[in-house]
């Protein structure tokens, strides 16, 4: 998917994990409940993510991104998921997005999320890069967990 200038912003919203399938290693979990958020703000798009994970931990991560694709800081303490320390969002001809996650200059993950034509569904594929993922692309790796959320 290529970057749009002016696509409708369907993600944008309040939505309610109802469903996450993984296949994360050891270290890494898959969230059983949670709550993801996306507004639009002034510079870009506010994400913010409170859940727990499949043993009862509580999760969280925030940052605000440009939806131009550029990278920006993100809070490392408050990344639920994998580590990271910058984020970049882009938002794609058909108002689906994709985040891009760093740590330490190398590209660790990407969740790309479409939503349904009535708009009341989120689909995301997480790809976190794992021992047995190759090559430096993103889209090479192997998928880790899919989850579905409703809009609240």
């Amino acid at each position: 998917m290529t970057q749009a200038q002016q696509a409708p912003l369907r993600f944008l919203g309040t939505w309610k994990l109802t469903r996450a399938v993984g296949n994360f290693s050891p270290w890494e979990v898959t969230p059983a409940s949670g709550i993801a958020s996306f507004t639009e703000e002034s510079g870009g798009i506010r994400h913010n993510f409170d859940g727990a994970d499949s043993s009862g931990k509580a999760m969280h991560e925030s940052w605000l991104c440009p939806t131009d694709g550029c990278w920006v800081p993100t809070d490392k303490s408050a990344a639920a998921f994998i580590d990271n320390d910058e984020a970049s969002i882009q938002v794609c001809e058909d108002g689906s997005l994709e985040l891009s996650l760093k740590q330490a200059g190398n590209q660790t993950g990407m969740i790309s999320s479409t939503i349904s034509a009535d708009g009341q569904t989120m689909t995301t594929n997480w790809t976190y890069r794992g021992a047995y993922d190759d090559g430096a692309d993103p889209r090479q790796w192997k998928p880790k967990v899919t989850a579905t959320l409703a809009r609240e």
